[in-house]
This record gives C-alpha cells, sequence and structure tokens, in this order.
C-alpha cells in the first residue's frame, strides 16, 4: 500500500466528513463520529458519538484511534489522539488533541487486502437459481478469492456469479452487490476456492470497495 505521513492540516478535511473513533477502555467497536472542525495546532473538534440515543461518557486524556475514508483524497487515513475536552453544551462534542501525523493510504488499482468477509454468492447453475453462503479472504477492487463454500456448490470456469456483502465504510454499514466471472476454480483445506474477476462494477460501488479494502489494511497502522 502507498503511504505517506502528513500533518492534519495538509488534509483539509470539511466539516461533516465521516470518523469512526476507537475509544480507550469504552467499546471494542467503532463509533461513528462526524468532524466539526479544527483549530490548527490546538484542536479537532468532533462529535461525541451516541448510544442507545444518548451521547456516551468520555472524559479528558482518554486514548482515541480515528480512521476515516476520503473520496477527495482518494484514500483512508489513521491517526492516534487524546480527549482534550468533552461538553454536552450546546450539543455533545469533544476536542481531540492534534497527532503529530496521519497515516493517509492512496488508493491504488491492485491494492488487496486480507480479510475474512461473509458473503452470499448467487448464480444459475443447469438453468436453476442457486444461493449459497461462503467467505471472501481476499479482496480488491478487481476481483476476490472465495472459500468455505458448500459441499454441494458447483461451480465451473467463466462462472457469471454475484457476491452479495454487507461491509461498514467510515461506520456506515452497506450491501454491496458485485458482479463477477468465475477464472479459476481450485481446492484447499476448507473445500474449493474461487477466483472471481469483478465485472461491470458501477462508480458508488467502486469507491465502496476502495474504502473497504483500505480500511482493512489501515487496521495495523495504529
Amino acid at each position: 500500500m502507498d503511504e505517506k505521513l502528513l500533518r492534519f492540516e495538509e488534509l483539509r478535511l470539511q466539516p461533516g466528513q465521516r470518523l469512526q473513533l476507537d475509544i480507550s477502555d469504552y467499546s471494542a467497536s467503532r463509533d461513528s463520529s462526524t468532524l466539526l472542525g479544527y483549530n490548527p495546532g490546538q484542536s479537532i473538534i468532533v462529535s461525541t458519538p451516541q448510544h442507545n440515543g444518548a451521547a456516551i461518557k468520555v472524559t479528558k486524556d482518554t486514548d482515541v484511534t480515528v480512521r476515516f475514508f476520503s473520496q477527495t483524497l482518494n484514500g483512508a487515513g489513521a491517526f492516534k489522539s487524546q480527549v482534550l475536552h468533552s461538553s454536552s453544551l450546546p450539543y455533545p462534542h469533544m476536542h481531540l488533541s492534534m497527532p503529530d501525523g496521519v497515516v493517509l493510504g492512496e488508493v491504488r488499482r491492485a491494492l488487496r487486502a486480507k480479510v475474512s468477509l461473509a458473503t452470499a454468492i448467487v448464480y444459475q447453475f443447469r438453468d436453476e437459481p442457486c444461493k449459497v453462503p461462503a467467505c471472501i479472504t481476499d479482496i480488491s477492487v478487481m476481483g476476490a478469492r472465495v472459500e468455505r463454500l458448500p459441499e454441494y456448490a458447483q461451480f465451473d470456469d467463466n462462472h457469471e456469479v454475484t457476491l452479495v456483502s454487507r461491509i461498514e465504510v467510515s461506520g456506515v454499514d452497506c450491501t454491496v452487490r458485485v458482479k463477477g466471472i468465475v477464472r479459476n476454480v481450485s481446492d484447499g483445506k476448507q473445500g474449493r476456492i474461487l477466483g472471481i474477476e469483478f465485472v461491470e462494477v458501477d462508480d458508488p460501488t467502486r469507491v465502496l470497495l476502495h474504502g473497504y479494502t483500505l480500511s482493512q489494511m489501515l487496521d495495523f497502522a495504529c
């Protein structure tokens, strides 16, 4: 992955940018937030994540890892920070410390990520509609490696399929449907393995795939 280390101010992120916050000692999952603004060299102002309709309580000096995907920057970023101040007035928000640097990963055509993503494969076999569960273990905007197929599933080279998966990008869950062609079928320790090339990927889906792939690769960055 092509990575750069930039100052936060160099990103020129706009208010409204969606963020994912990993808040120390609060939750093992990522919490959705929004960039409200920043004062160069001082602090980053973000909305306080909510739980069951109420803003969570976060104390000063709590460690926070921030992740985001920006279509404008053509990449995903991540950085470490700390809570400087938390307030409920005039609305729930937090001031985060300026990071020493932001890791920015730029989208490349062949960018790939190791994943464990549940998917459904929809296809036709002998003129009968079929749908089977599987797991994507490697993905890029160009294609995917699919494993853990049920024994009864039958595929041939050049078989047309559609992968249906739920992914999370910048705190937003969405369902992605991607058409593909089976380019190779092989045997693995857990059954057959499919190598699938994506075809007819529209721009919105391509952006989602970029964001998902980069977010998975940036998990190790912080």
